[in-house]
This record gives structure tokens, sequence and C-alpha cells, in this order.
């Protein structure tokens, strides 16, 4: 939800307290957060136990790949993600792992991302860029795309 991104920090603490009992009654729980690294973003993913982090092998989105990352473990100390390589073969997706592991290993320290590649469904977006459209069927492609990468990385963790 767009309002996501607007909540003061009492509000977004006030949504995870709610969504922990939630959480607890369920084995996954996804949440798909907006891409950035606003507040609540880094909020959300430090809370998780395991963030799946979408990138494309384009040096822009493994920039802002990296800038989640690296404000994941500046700022909160959390290294729990796994790679998803979007839109790539299996070439492309290892490549973009190579490079964002190496500037993880010469900067900040941590060990290159376990890789899940995966090619991501993408549904018809109209001209605004949402999905508005879309059938129920693709949008639950895309959430059964997501459990399944969930239940990959978890039985490799």
């Amino acid at each position: 939800h767009s309002g996501m991104a607007n909540l003061p920090q009492a509000g977004l603490l006030e949504f995870m307290t709610k969504l922990r009992p939630l959480m607890e009654q369920h084995t996954t729980t996804l949440i798909d957060t907006a891409a950035g690294v606003h507040d609540h973003v880094l909020a959300l993913c430090a809370n998780a136990d395991l963030t799946l982090l979408v990138t494309t092998p384009d040096p822009s989105s493994l920039t802002d790949a990296y800038a989640l990352l690296k404000l994941l473990w500046q700022k909160q100390h959390v290294a729990n993600s796994w790679l998803v390589a979007n839109q790539a073969t299996v070439r492309e997706g290892a490549q973009a792992q190579a490079r964002l592991g190496s500037a993880m290993e010469n900067f900040l320290k941590l060990a290159p991302l376990p890789l899940l590649p995966w090619r991501v469904p993408q549904p018809q977006l109209n001209r605004r860029g949402g999905c508005g459209g879309c059938h129920p069927s693709t949008l639950a492609a895309g959430a059964v795309w997501a459990a399944r990468l969930c239940r990959r990385a978890n039985a490799h963790r």
C-alpha cells in the first residue's frame, strides 16, 4: 500500500507489533516492500527472517541492491538476504551475483549472497506502470512464485 511509505515511525512500530502475532500463525509470511532504502523498507527487512532481494543484472539495479544491503548492515547489523536474479539467464544471474558479491566483500566485508535464479512472472503493465486490470490468476502466480522462492531458500539455510 502506498500509505506505508508515509507512515511515521510510531505507525510503523504499531504495524509491526500487530503483524507479529499473524506471522506466528503461518509458516511463511510475504511482505512485498517498495523498492529503495526508505526507513520502513529497512525496518521490515531487518525484522525478517529472510529477505529476498530481487534485482536484475542491470548496473543501476545492482547499485540499488547494494545500497539496501549496505544500509541493512551498517544501520541494523543484519545480513539476512538472498539474491533473486530477475529477468536474467542463469549465467547473467551468476554474473550479477559475482559483481554484487565483490562489492560486498571489498567494502562491507560480507560474504556474497546466495543466489536463487528465477524468472519472475511479469504481468501486463498498463501505461501508468501499474497492474490495474491484471487478471487475478496473474497476481496469484506472483504470490506462488514468491512462496516457492521462500521454500527453496529455507531448504538451503
